[in-house]
């Protein structure tokens, strides 16, 4: 049972806060909801029945401040790799997307916008559903470190992407090939002269 006042996440609405219980009626019938407030969507409302165990179960509580920290100094030591077949990586991150869990979704994170810098190093852009994918990964991961840490979200996100090394500009064989840091804004050069290697981004809920 969760009670007024307490910070939450919820899927893809991110960290809530439950503003209480009310009855609402659909149709003929009068049902009990949570009433949560998306704090990454102000005026937002979500209602969650409170008899429907698959739903409710998907509210967890916010990690706590050293729950995060854990998962932020672990990241890096086993990065996600990409997946070529478009259809079948849309449905890994999905999945991720739909158990939001923290430290899969910072990896995801992580890998997301380092394939966006690769890719605009060579003067592409993400597909629209990977872009899609980063958004929703990214506002649900940000907004659960910020939460934990009391930070605010660019705090956040520097955290996440610490260390990241992706291409900043395209280069040409035997040119210095600059890189940038995400976390730490540090810029490297390096040359490479034969190969390449770049681095791999009101609600009511049915019963």
């Amino acid at each position: 049972m969760y009670t007024s006042g307490q910070t939450v996440i919820y899927g893809a609405n991110g960290v809530c806060v439950i503003e209480g219980v009310t009855v609402r009626k659909i149709g003929s019938v009068s049902m009990e909801y949570y009433v949560l407030k998306p704090l990454g969507a102000v005026g937002s409302t979500v209602y969650v029945p409170t008899q429907n165990e698959k739903l409710v179960g998907r509210i967890r509580r916010v990690k706590s401040a050293g729950e995060v920290r854990a998962l932020l100094a672990s990241l890096g030591s086993n990065e996600l790799e990409w997946i070529g077949d478009d259809i079948r990586r849309n449905e890994v991150f999905r999945e991720m997307i739909a158990r939001g869990d923290c430290g899969e979704l910072m990896a995801l994170v992580r890998l997301l916008h380092a394939q966006e810098r690769r890719l605009l190093a060579r003067g592409r852009r993400l597909h629209l559903a990977d872009d899609r994918i980063l958004r929703e990964a990214e506002k649900m991961a940000v907004e659960e470190v910020a939460a934990a840490l009391g930070t605010d979200r660019g705090e956040a996100l520097s955290l996440i992407l610490r260390d990241i090394e992706v291409p900043l500009r395209p280069t040409g064989a035997g040119f210095p090939l600059l890189f940038f840091s995400a976390g730490s804004a540090v810029k490297k050069a390096r040359t490479l002269s034969k190969k390449f290697v770049f681095f791999s981004r009101r609600v009511f809920t049915n019963p």
